[in-house]
């Protein structure tokens, strides 16, 4: 009863509170970052994080690498999406 913390919820309340808000901060992050087929895919990936929470992060998290995957297999060997484009000299 000493310390309560934030509007009550004692430090494991706001322990947890904090590591939700970083989470959604990495998955926020991540989905801007990283290439997607189309832009409609990312814009649908932030509006599932953002209004789901908890439940949008945890499915991101296991979900995330599907597309990504899809993406590298159709993309030539030789021309990865996260390879610099080639300098004509």
């Amino acid at each position: 009863m000493l310390f309560m913390g934030i509007l009550g919820m004692g430090f494991f309340g706001f322990l947890f509170a904090v590591l939700i808000i970083a989470f959604l901060i990495w998955a926020i992050v991540d989905i801007v970052k990283r290439p997607w087929k189309n832009d409609t895919n990312k814009v649908i990936w932030l509006l599932i994080v953002i209004l789901l929470g908890l439940v949008g992060i945890v499915v991101y998290a296991i979900l995330r690498k599907t597309e990504y995957v899809e993406l590298i297999r159709k993309n030539d060997k030789e021309n990865p999406p996260w390879a610099p484009p080639d300098k004509k000299e």
